[in-house]
């Protein structure tokens, strides 16, 4: 019955009604001769009647086939769409999931007691590891979310993910900075330490310059919080205290840097459930 259109019924409808109606035909004198007894033309009808349901159902029984087919292989196509896109959520939650431990608070953290002890080579050696990262890290999402085509909660997550990923890798570039800006004071002379320390952060400002110049589009590792003020110093007796002032108060951001990997959690939780709702639908669509 569910196979049934309004057109069928039509069908049967007209088929129920029509012996009624030519009966009726048959049985008024319209003045025209009439060739044949009213028992021969219903008998003909009849006949007819009896040919064209056989047909009829013949060609719907076809029709009701194709239907079952295409349900059928459209169900069978859900099925494997729905789990090839759990095998892609289940690899979307190992992509997201680094994400979020790319972003390493417990290293920097020993980074920055490192670098209140004196250990600068140890501080640094954790830092370029955690920038290795970084850059590793902010590619490979790239490629495994596409520019064109991504959904609104995609894009959001996307744009979030690489806002906090940019903050973070600008502190760990900061980190890296003090730590040779210490490194520069311990094993200089103390008479010749701001000059040193001018050269040094002159010579980063030239490089982020030609980086940004010769980059199509600057990630992660292209930004400073510091070093415009660094720059901006006058030379003046207090330069070196102005310098140190500088680096203590980047170092104290740590707390904000944590505060930006919680929103990181939130966001990944919204981009999760979003993605197993639209793979659910798949199946309870067909």
């Amino acid at each position: 019955m569910k196979h049934l259109k309004w057109f069928d019924w039509l069908i049967w409808a007209i088929l129920l009604i029509s012996p009624i109606v030519v009966n009726f035909i048959l049985g008024v004198s319209t003045g025209a001769p009439v060739y044949g007894s009213t028992e021969g033309w219903l008998n003909f009808y009849g006949n007819m009647i009896g040919t064209f349901i056989p047909l009829y159902m013949l060609y719907r029984t076809r029709m009701w086939n194709k239907e079952d087919n295409e349900t059928s292989r459209q169900l069978q196509y859900d099925i494997l769409k729905y789990n090839r896109q759990k095998e892609w959520f289940q690899s979307l939650k190992k992509q997201l999931d680094e994400n979020y431990q790319v972003i390493d608070m417990q290293n920097i953290s020993t980074v920055c007691v490192n670098i209140q002890l004196g250990a600068y080579e140890r501080a640094l050696h954790l830092l370029m590891e955690l920038n290795r990262q970084i850059e590793m890290q902010g590619y490979r999402f790239d490629l495994y979310f596409p520019i064109n085509n991504r959904k609104v909660q995609e894009e959001e997550y996307a744009s979030g993910y690489t806002d906090i990923l940019f903050e973070y890798g600008n502190y760990v570039n900061d980190l890296i900075l003090i730590c040779n800006i210490h490194n520069i004071i311990v094993s200089t002379q103390p008479s010749e330490v701001s000059k040193h320390l001018r050269t040094y952060i002159n010579s980063c400002h030239v490089n982020l310059e030609n980086i940004e110049q010769q980059a199509t589009h600057i990630k992660v590792t292209s930004r400073s919080k510091i070093l415009p003020q660094l720059i901006a110093l006058p030379d003046s007796s207090d330069y070196l205290n102005r310098v140190m002032d500088i680096c203590e108060k980047r170092m104290k951001d740590l707390t904000t840097v944590h505060l930006r990997k919680e929103e990181l959690v939130k966001i990944t939780n919204q981009l999760l459930k979003y993605e197993e709702f639209a793979i659910d639908k798949i199946i309870s669509i067909s």
